[in-house]
């Protein structure tokens, strides 16, 4: 009995595999995915600073942009060497009512245990209106400052 559910638990993966499935990694490995025809979709331009206490730019960090607990951008974002983030994308849509620009360690080794885990509240504006499945053009303008951690 053993050996036919692990033959079966084999043959089940295999089959997926076969089919395409992925495992729960697949934003990471290939981005989010496509928004296609059909589908509630809005355009999100980014322009995010990021600076410690002092006002010195943070490069080579990663945020989340979170709505009422989702990650809305599921590569997330990672600020270029100045410390910015200027990014325009395709986002499904949201609502930027409990929206969240949030700061964690990430996988640098530069900034692990340097700065406090920290977040701001982000307000999108609408720039452009959108009609049909297009809900428009938004832009999110922030400037989270981290403090050191003691």
């Amino acid at each position: 009995m053993k050996f036919v559910k692990r033959f079966y638990k084999y043959l089940m993966a295999s089959l997926l595999a076969a089919f395409g499935f992925a495992s729960c990694d697949f934003p990471k490995m290939y981005g989010p995915p496509r928004v296609e025809y059909g589908t509630p979709h809005a355009m999100l331009k980014v322009d995010i600073k990021l600076e410690d206490a002092d006002s010195q730019p943070i490069g080579n960090a990663e945020l989340l942009l979170k709505e009422g607990g989702r990650v809305v951008d599921e590569v997330g974002l990672k600020t270029d060497e100045k410390g910015v983030i200027e990014k325009t994308y395709h986002i499904w849509p949201i609502k930027f009512e409990d929206t969240w620009l949030v700061y964690y360690e990430g996988e640098n080794p530069k900034y692990m245990g340097v700065f406090k885990d920290d977040s701001i509240k982000v307000q999108g504006i609408q720039i452009e209106k959108g009609s049909g499945w297009d809900r428009g053009t938004y832009e999110l303008k922030a400037t989270l400052k981290l403090k050191k951690k003691d």
